[in-house]
C-alpha cells in the first residue's frame, strides 16, 4: 500500500520499478490518509510506503494509527525534507527504511528488499511461536502433574480461574465452515486435528481450546 498525497507519484509508483519481479503488487494506492485508514481495516497489508508531510494528516499521526491497525506490516517512509521529528516518529513505529523525495529507483529497491527479509523474519519468529504453544498446549492437555500444569497455564496466559473447555469433534477433516465460525469467538484459543497437531488463532489471550 502506498499513500501519498501527489497524484502523480502515486502513478508513478507503479511504473517506476518492476514490482512483480520482486513478488510484490501494489493493492491500493491512496491520496488522503484519512480513507488509507478506513482501507487498512479491511485489507491486509504487508508493506506500507508512505509520505510524512500529507495536508489531512501529519504522517508521525498516520503512522502510529496504521500500525495500531496493523502492527506486523513493514513501514517504509518517505520524506519531502529532513525533519528530525518525523524521522523520530518513523523509528517509534519501526520503520524498515527512509527515502527522500524524489524516490530513488534503486533505494526503493533496496528498501523493499530490506522490508521483505524483515517480514519473512517475523513470520519465521511467529513459526517458531506457534510450534512453541503447539507443544505446551499438548503438554498441558496431557499433563497429570498439577504444578507443571499451573505452569504451562501461566506460559499460555491462561488464568486460573478461567475454565478450559474441550470440544470434541467426530469428523476425519474439521469443516471449514466450523473453524470460521470458531475463529470469530473470542474465547476459542485454536483446534487439533486428528493427527495431534495444534493451530492456534492468531491471538493474543484465550481460554477455550477445541479439539477436531
Amino acid at each position: 500500500m502506498i499513500v501519498d498525497d501527489e497524484y502523480m507519484l502515486l502513478r508513478g509508483y507503479r511504473k517506476i520499478i518492476d514490482w512483480a519481479a520482486l513478488g510484490l503488487e501494489i493493492k491500493i494506492t491512496e491520496q488522503n490518509p484519512l480513507t488509507a485508514l478506513l482501507q487498512l481495516q479491511e485489507t491486509p497489508i504487508d508493506i506500507l510506503i508512505s509520505d510524512m508531510n500529507m495536508p489531512e494528516l501529519d504522517g508521525p499521526s498516520f503512522v502510529a494509527q496504521a500500525k495500531e491497525i496493523q502492527p506486523e506490516m513493514a513501514l517504509i517512509v518517505i520524506l519531502g525534507y529532513s525533519d528530525f521529528d518525523y524521522v523520530k516518529a518513523g523509528l517509534k513505529q519501526g520503520a524498515v527504511n527512509y527515502l527522500k523525495k524524489p524516490v530513488d529507483t534503486d533505494e526503493l529497491v533496496e528498501a523493499l528488499q530490506s522490508a521483505i527479509k524483515h517480514i519473512e523474519k517475523q513470520k519465521n519468529y511467529q513459526q517458531m511461536a506457534d510450534l512453541a504453544m503447539q507443544a505446551q498446549t499438548g503438554a498441558l492437555l496431557q499433563s497429570t502433574d498439577t504444578q507443571n500444569g499451573k505452569n504451562l497455564m501461566q506460559k499460555l496466559q491462561i488464568s486460573r480461574d478461567q475454565n478450559i473447555r474441550l470440544i470434541g469433534i467426530l469428523n476425519p477433516k474439521p469443516p471449514m465452515e466450523l473453524v470460521a465460525y470458531l475463529q470469530m469467538m473470542t474465547t476459542v484459543k485454536g483446534f487439533f486435528r486428528g493427527s495431534g497437531l495444534y493451530y492456534p488463532f492468531s491471538r493474543k489471550r484465550y481460554t477455550t481450546k477445541a479439539i477436531y
